[in-house]
């Protein structure tokens, strides 16, 4: 007769155990979600200003100049008449003459 005792509080002892440890994992998630959130606004809004302020330079050659000074990771290549410099969110394109072109056409 006292095992059914014993078994009971050992089953309500885990159901609470595991319910305090889903409750803290889903803590953490709202947590993480938020946080990825916040970083993710940052980044665009300066993703964004580093668009703005590159855009305006004129020539590829002081673009070139520009991100180099200052390690600013980026490729360039050529396609066409076209030379692109690619950033990790955007790209800046200069027509055939080196100036800056506001559309690409393939």
């Amino acid at each position: 007769m006292k095992w059914w005792r014993f078994l009971f509080f050992v089953c309500l002892f885990l159901l609470i155990v595991t319910n305090i440890g889903w409750f803290y994992i889903a803590l953490d998630n709202a947590v993480t979600n938020s946080y990825t959130d916040v970083v993710l606004n940052e980044y665009q809004s300066d993703a964004q200003i580093l668009k703005n302020m590159l855009n305006s330079f004129k020539t590829k050659n002081e673009l070139l100049e520009f991100v180099n000074k200052h390690d600013i990771p980026h490729s360039s290549m050529q396609k066409g008449d076209h030379f692109i410099i690619s950033f990790s969110s955007f790209d800046i394109f200069f027509n055939s003459n080196g100036d800056l072109s506001n559309e690409y056409k393939r």
